[in-house]
């Protein structure tokens, strides 16, 4: 051994201060693990040029992360056994359920850039030449992604040896259903109510396995409740005080049951090559000998140093596969945004529209039902119990139906674990379409450049419900106000049926029902007040709830979940009501949902202009969404397409406009000066809300 050997060309080995700093600190990590072992030997590892490998892990202020330490120590164990050198690493994370609803929502997708900027600057500050990752549920997976991927590409422009990564979920939050006497509580109350949706609502969630967001569609159904007098106050307090209790019963990932942003990271990271087969999806925390597992793929690359196998490279491959994989499974929405994210890492331009062109040709393969108990973390118990490959059973399906290329991962080429994979059970996975396009609809029009609908998320009969229509348009400006009026339902058309005209219901039900103009029915007598109630009674009304001021730089572009759950969960609205915004929805939701509306509010954009009352078409075959002129479709004498839109000069010169785009800048500076300023850095959002270079 030679003391700062300048033949490694390593910085960390060459100078003099770095060793005396290690010591201590590795003695110290080796010591946490039960690995006795002498200063000599750490200095004979660092001198001759022993792998150093960061374990990122996540903050343990999340309910994912907060069995990390274990996770740390075996990884600890697993590298020194194998003449490597351990560097723990946090990366903290924000855990989206506790930051949702408030001001806290504002910093979750932050969170996500700053991931990538903290493990760039730990990797390049300490010199690690490879990472094990223990990932989390929210956004870290794919900032750490591209963030690696930068350092990859870093080091191989400056001829060093290429970064290496082996990406492992954290496992999956276990859940139950209510327990016995909670749910004869709920059978009692059931027993007084006559409205059918009503019973309907209550016999479908106590047959629900309870998950971490099925709180908040009780708290509606409660809410509902206590306003048609069925309970009091005070068991309101103590149902409430009951469900919340089940509802999360141990750490891990949340498995919502038609995908949030949780799960989908699993698959998404699976898809682009760095996890080891079998290991997208654990059941518990894993395993010493899983870890071992992991780590021998890891230093695997290491050894053989073929570019072909870093980050940047499995990413840059496997980009494509993973936008199929996502689509065919019917990921969550933000994904669309971290896609692009993550394409910019290795230098790739990719917009929703390409996105959403993929999703087109690829099926749904993956079905999720609550009531049935078919959701991802049932899938997780038949991978444990070797009844399905998870990953690997998709992919063989989608090598069947020539949708996937052959790229290289961490543990061999798709081809090779597809060959050792099981076939699709068509229990959750399927090995033929349940329907034969998935993914997301890209629409846009004359107010917005893009926005996104997941398809995945509604029944293709559902759809229909929603397709080919003219919407009333109800105006929010912040997801505040909002929340509280679906919290409480009759609050939204409330404020509709102020701003209608009997003409124009009449007019919207000639196109969008026809049928029901054509009945002896005497629509046509009735004055407006009874006529709104009537086609809302009848669900012959659809409305466009627009919440405004939500995008990426006025408000770090938060994600819309309660508005959403509180519209999917209402009885009547989710019939009539899609939700448009410029903010964000992961896809665990239950109803239409267009979201990542750009330009924004802040800087212009129409969904700025739109005002209560306005009439939008939407459709989501072609992929439009336009704001109508009022006016003049309502002097036509029969209505039909294609109708007169407004012009784009015609929405931005509203004046409204340039008065809420104030309002929404005096709202923004509730947010810290510092995060004002990061946000001020990021780009719009078709390009994946990434920093500006």
């Amino acid at each position: 051994m030679r003391m700062h050997d300048p033949s490694f060309n390593d910085p960390i080995i060459h100078q003099p201060v770095p060793i005396t700093l290690i010591l201590p600190f590795m003695m110290d990590v080796l010591r946490s693990a039960g690995i006795k072992t002498s200063r000599d030997e750490v200095v004979s590892r660092l001198m001759t040029g022993s792998p150093r490998i960061a374990i990122i892990h996540g903050g343990e202020d999340h309910p994912a992360q907060v069995l990390d330490q274990d996770f740390i120590k075996k990884a600890v164990r697993s590298l020194w056994a194998r003449n490597s050198l351990p560097f723990p690493m946090a990366n903290p994370g924000v855990c989206d359920g506790i930051a949702q609803g408030h001001i806290g929502m504002s910093h979750v997708l932050v969170s996500r850039n700053l991931a990538s900027l903290n493990v760039i600057t730990q990797c390049e500050a300490h010199g690690y030449q490879g990472a094990l990752v223990l990932t989390s549920c929210d956004k870290r997976p794919a900032g750490e992604v591209a963030g690696l991927a930068q350092v990859d590409l870093a080091r191989r422009k400056k001829g060093m040896k290429p970064f290496y990564a082996v990406f492992l979920p954290a496992h999956m939050m276990p859940d139950r259903f209510l327990p016995s006497p909670i749910k004869k509580e709920f059978l009692e109350i059931k027993k007084s109510i006559a409205d059918p949706s009503i019973r309907k609502e209550i016999s479908d969630l106590i047959r629900m396995k309870l998950k971490c967001n099925d709180y908040a569609m009780y708290q509606k159904l409660i809410e509902t409740l206590v306003r048609q007098g069925k309970i009091d106050p005070e068991k309101e307090n103590y149902l409430k005080s009951e469900i919340v209790k089940y509802c999360c019963i141990a750490s891990g990932t949340c498995a919502f049951t038609s995908l949030g942003t949780g799960c989908t990271s699993k698959f998404a990271l699976s898809g682009l090559g760095l996890v080891p087969s079998g290991m997208e999806l654990p059941e518990r925390p894993f395993s010493q000998a899983q870890v071992d597992s992991a780590v021998d793929i890891l230093l695997g690359l290491y050894r053989r140093g073929n570019p072909e196998e870093s980050v940047s490279s499995l990413v840059r491959q496997n980009l494509k596969n993973a936008i199929v994989l996502w689509s065919t499974i019917g990921g969550s929405t933000n994904w669309a945004l971290h896609y692009p994210y993550v394409a910019a890492s290795v230098g790739l331009k990719l917009t929703p529209r390409q996105i959403a062109e993929v999703g087109a040709r690829a099926p749904l393969l993956m079905k999720s039902d609550a009531l049935r108990n078919k959701d991802v973390l049932t899938l997780t118990k038949e991978i444990a119990k070797g009844k399905s490959s998870g990953i690997d059973t998709i992919m063989k399906t989608l090598f069947k139906m020539n949708l996937i290329e052959d790229t290289v991962t961490v543990e061999g080429k798709w081809s090779e674990r597809a060959i050792k994979a099981k076939e699709a059970n068509d229990h959750i996975l399927y090995g033929s379409p349940l329907r034969g396009k998935s993914g997301i609809v890209d629409v846009r029009g004359n107010f917005c450049r893009t926005a996104i609908f997941k398809r995945a998320g509604l029944a293709e009969e559902a759809i229909r419900l929603f397709n080919d229509k003219i919407y009333f348009a109800i105006y929010y400006q912040g997801q505040e106000t909002v929340q509280n009026d679906l919290l409480k339902g009759e609050a939204v058309l409330k404020k509709l049926k102020q701003r209608v005209s009997k003409e124009a219901l009449l007019k919207m039900l000639s196109y969008n029902f026809p049928e029901s103009l054509q009945e002896k029915n005497g629509l046509e007598n009735l004055n407006k007040d009874l006529l709104f109630d009537r086609v809302v009674r009848e669900r012959k009304i659809r409305i466009l709830i627009v919440i405004a001021g939500e995008g990426p730089l006025a408000d770090g572009m938060p994600e819309m979940f309660y508005p959403s759950e509180y519209l999917n969960r209402d009885l009547l609205l989710r019939y009539i009501g899609v939700l448009f915004t410029d903010g964000r929805y992961s896809g665990a939701t239950y109803g239409p949902c267009i979201g990542h509306c750009s330009p924004e509010a802040l800087i212009g954009g129409g969904i700025g202009a739109i005002e209560t009352g306005d009439l939008v078409y939407l459709n989501f075959d072609r992929s439009e969404i336009n704001l109508l002129d009022r006016k003049k479709l309502l002097s036509r004498k029969e209505i039909k397409y294609p109708f007169i839109r407004l012009s784009e000069k015609e929405i931005l010169s509203r004046p409204w406009l340039k008065r809420r785009m104030k309002e929404i800048e005096r709202k923004r500076k509730e947010l810290t000066p510092w995060v004002r300023g990061f946000l001020n850095g990021l780009l719009p959002t078709e390009f994946g809300v990434g920093p500006r270079v």
